[in-house]
C-alpha cells in the first residue's frame, strides 16, 4: 500500500514538469546549446579546412593539432555541461601517451575513435542548437504571452487571431490555451533534453 502512494500519479508526470528543478536545468542545457553548437561549427570548419589545406608545409599541421586540442577542451566542457545540467552518467576519460613528433601525433589522434565521435558530437551541436533556438525563443514567450493576457489586455491592446481581446471571458480563454502550451512546453523541453542525454552518453566516452 505504501509503494502505490509514495508511486508518482499520471496527474504528477503530466503537471509536475513545471514544478520540476531538473526542468529548468534542461531549458538552461537548450538556452547555451545554440550559441555553443554556432561557434564549435564556425571554429572546427576554419580550423580543419585551414589545417588540411596547410598540411603540405608545417603550419598546417600545427593548426590541426590546435584544433585537436581545441576540441578536447570543448569535449571537456560538453561532460561538464551534461553531468551537471543534463544528469547523464559518463565514464571518466583517461589520457593516453601521444607521440612526440608533430605528423606522428596527429596520425595518432586521427587513429583514435574517440575522436571522431567527440568530432561528430561537436558538429551535430550545431543543428540541435538550432532546434532548441526555435524552442526558446518561440515556444516559452509564446506560453508566456498567452497566461498573461489577463493581466494585461486592459491595459496593452491584444490583438488575436479573431480580433482584439476586450472581454475577460476572451482573455482566460486564451490565458488557458497559454496553460496547454506551457505545459507542453515543458514536456517538450524534457523530452528534446533527453535525446541530448542519450546521445551524448553514446558520443562522449574515451
Amino acid at each position: 500500500m505504501t509503494d502505490t502512494l509514495d508511486r508518482p500519479s499520471p496527474v504528477d508526470h503530466v503537471g509536475g514538469a513545471g514544478l520540476d528543478a531538473q526542468t529548468y536545468r534542461n531549458l538552461g542545457y537548450l538556452i547555451l546549446a545554440y550559441p555553443l553548437g554556432l561557434f564549435y561549427f564556425i571554429f572546427l570548419t576554419v580550423g580543419l579546412s585551414l589545417g588540411a589545406s596547410l598540411l603540405v608545409i608545417v603550419i598546417g599541421a600545427a593548426i590541426l593539432m590546435g584544433v585537436f586540442a581545441a576540441a578536447g577542451q570543448f569535449l571537456r566542457l560538453e561532460r561538464g555541461l551534461l553531468t551537471r545540467l543534463l544528469g547523464a552518467t559518463l565514464p571518466v576519460a583517461t589520457p593516453r601517451p601521444s607521440p612526440a613528433k608533430l605528423v606522428e601525433k596527429i596520425v595518432f589522434y586521427l587513429r583514435q575513435p574517440s575522436t571522431w565521435r567527440g568530432l561528430a558530437w561537436l558538429f551535430l551541436r550545431f543543428p540541435m542548437g538550432v532546434v532548441s533556438l526555435v524552442m526558446v525563443v518561440g515556444l516559452i514567450p509564446a506560453s508566456l504571452s498567452l497566461l498573461l493576457v489577463p493581466l494585461i489586455y486592459q491595459v496593452v491592446p491584444v490583438q488575436m487571431w479573431d480580433g482584439p481581446v476586450t472581454t475577460l471571458d476572451q482573455a482566460m480563454f486564451f490565458c488557458g490555451l497559454g496553460a496547454i502550451l506551457t505545459l507542453l512546453t515543458t514536456h517538450l523541453i524534457n523530452a528534446w533534453a533527453g535525446l541530448y542525454r542519450l546521445v551524448g552518453s553514446r558520443l562522449l566516452v574515451p
